[in-house]
């Protein structure tokens, strides 16, 4: 009887040490996984800093821009402001 159980108990640490070896290779490749999710992660970070850093860039120079205009209408407004209006022709005295 004792050899049957230290055959029983033989084959469940056989197991046991089949299982976790194979455990052991899952949490390594999820180790590594996690370090490819980890580096993709910082490149998304990066990419969105720079794209962030783009859009305030384009922010600004559309202010600037629109800033610009406003000043030129402006002139024009006035310039045109200043010109004498020609009189209105009547077309059916010219006919």
């Amino acid at each position: 009887m004792s050899f049957l159980a230290e055959t029983v108990i033989s084959l469940a640490l056989c197991a046991t040490s089949v299982a976790v070896m194979l455990l052991y290779r899952r949490l390594k490749n999820l180790g590594a996984d996690l370090a490819a999710y980890r580096a993709a992660l910082a490149e998304s970070t990066a990419a969105l800093n720079t794209a962030g850093a783009a859009v305030g860039l384009l922010v600004g120079e559309g202010k600037s821009l629109a800033i610009t205009l406003a000043l030129r209408i402006e002139e024009a407004r006035a310039l045109q402001a200043r010109r004498p209006q020609p009189s209105p022709v009547n077309l059916k005295s010219v006919a």
